[in-house]
This record gives structure tokens, C-alpha cells and sequence, in this order.
């Protein structure tokens, strides 16, 4: 059997992506997760600075992270190459480990529509909620979201949120606490699993109610 070649998707500088990475055999980090928040708040700092990326959202998990970043340089692999490498150096040494960090490469999904980016941003903020440790996405303190709202200093430098600074916080945090229906969140992970977001079609017509929800606005 013949197998084709892997399409290659060429880096985006025009769009964000949603990037996520899990540790070897989905284990848990073996350091405190507020020590690998300090880990990883330096090194986003550093691709901010160093790699000239935008991020506009980041959540820390027990055994993996999703970022959702725009690169103006076209320059993600480079930049998350060295995010890994290094994060995996020093939690590796932290632990005496002699394992990967890592399960494998990253894996990253292009958001081309501004309603596919609403949809990856609430459910990566809803993340904390879905796995039941906290029942507000504002209470959980590995995230960027705190910081974006003012509960809590953060190191990491976020670019311009304009959803949460177009709309009313009250407004804003219930939008991003109103959890997704089975079938959407199950729609919405197939579409992360692509290298190109995109929504599947069903019965119901989900792709069209998804591609017109909106996010909250600031009345004028």
C-alpha cells in the first residue's frame, strides 16, 4: 500500500492557533502546579519578548496546557520548539527525572473565523470546570484569566483581549461560564483535532448555531 505524504500546513502569521501539549503517558506534573505556573510564566514571557509571540490566552492543566497564540513572524514551530525543550529541561531537573515531559510534539489547530475563536476561547477557559476542580472559571488560579480580570498579578503578557474588553465583566464571566451542551463540546473537540479548525456538520444544523453565537458586548 501506498501511503501519501502528511499535507504540510504552512505557518499562518495572519491567524491564531490553538496549541496544546501533554506530558509523557498523560501523567501528572510531579512538581506542584503553582511551580510550573511560575516555569511556565517565564518562558511565555520569554516568547512574547524573544519570539515576538501574541498571546492572548494560556491554562495550565494537571498533565497539559492549552495556549492560544498568533505568531506575526510565522515562526510557531520555532517558538514552541524551544517552549518544550526547555520547559521539559527544567521541570525534568526539578524532578530527577530521566523521562520526556512531553508525550510528543505539540499539536496545533489554525482558527480562521472570529466565531471558531470565541468557541476555543471559552472552552479552553471552561477547562478547570469540565475536569470539576473549580465551578467558576474566574476561581481557578492556573489561568490567564484571573489576571486578565484583575484578581490576581500575572507575568505572562497577554495582547488586547477584545472580547472581555468590549463587554460588561458581570456579562462577560457568565458568557464564559455557560458550559456547552454535549454535542458542542464534542463538536468543538473535533475541530481542535484538526490542523485547520473546523466544525463538523450534523443533523441538528450545529455548525451554523456555533458559527453565529456571539459573545457578549459592552452596551453603548
Amino acid at each position: 500500500m501506498v501511503h501519501m505524504p502528511r499535507k504540510i500546513i504552512p505557518p499562518s502569521s495572519n491567524f491564531p492557533y490553538h496549541v496544546t501539549a501533554r506530558t509523557n503517558n498523560r501523567e501528572f506534573f510531579k512538581l506542584n502546579l503553582s511551580v510550573i505556573w511560575e516555569i511556565y510564566s517565564d518562558y511565555l514571557f520569554f516568547l512574547n519578548k524573544g519570539f515576538d509571540f501574541n498571546i492572548h490566552l494560556f491554562v495550565l492543566m494537571n498533565n497539559h496546557f492549552h495556549l492560544v497564540v498568533d505568531t506575526p513572524d510565522a515562526n510557531l514551530g520555532e517558538g514552541m520548539n524551544y517552549f518544550l525543550r526547555e520547559t521539559s529541561r527544567i521541570i525534568t531537573r526539578e524532578t530527577n527525572s530521566i523521562n520526556h515531559l512531553y508525550g510528543g510534539r505539540y499539536f496545533r489547530s489554525l482558527i480562521q473565523t472570529e466565531a471558531h475563536y470565541r468557541n476555543v476561547y471559552r472552552y479552553c477557559y471552561q477547562n478547570p470546570i469540565r475536569a470539576g476542580i473549580v465551578r467558576e472559571s474566574q476561581s481557578y488560579p492556573f489561568s490567564t484569566l484571573r489576571g486578565l480580570i484583575g484578581f490576581q498579578k500575572m507575568w505572562i503578557p497577554l495582547c488586547e483581549d477584545v472580547i472581555f474588553f468590549s463587554s460588561d465583566l458581570e456579562e462577560y464571566l457568565e458568557w464564559i461560564n455557560c458550559t456547552f451542551e454535549p454535542d458542542e463540546l464534542e463538536a468543538i473537540r473535533a475541530g481542535l483535532r484538526k490542523t485547520i479548525f473546523k466544525l463538523p456538520k450534523n443533523s441538528a444544523g450545529y455548525l451554523n448555531e456555533l458559527n453565529n453565537f456571539d459573545a457578549p458586548s459592552r452596551q453603548k
